[in-house]
């Protein structure tokens, strides 16, 4: 397989968020849900951490029994 590569630049993502999660998250949620769920998360003052372990937690609790994996960044 080959990977898709995006090039942008620095300053375009400053203060934008990444988040990068296995396809048993996605089997539980939309990629729409997940930044829903991000958003709320953060705002509510969670630590990156906390927010990763709650999308894990989420599809599991939905049942998902595949891979469950979840990096929140934010750029800065």
């Amino acid at each position: 397989s080959r990977p898709k590569i995006t090039k942008v630049s620095a300053r375009k993502l400053q203060e934008k968020k990444l988040i990068q999660v296995c396809d048993g998250i996605t089997d539980a949620a939309s990629s729409n849900d997940i930044a829903r769920a991000v958003h709320t998360e953060l705002t509510q003052d969670h630590s990156l951490a906390v927010t990763s372990a709650n999308l894990v937690a989420r599809a599991y609790q939905a049942g998902s029994t595949d891979n469950l994996s979840a990096i929140v960044s934010i750029f800065s």
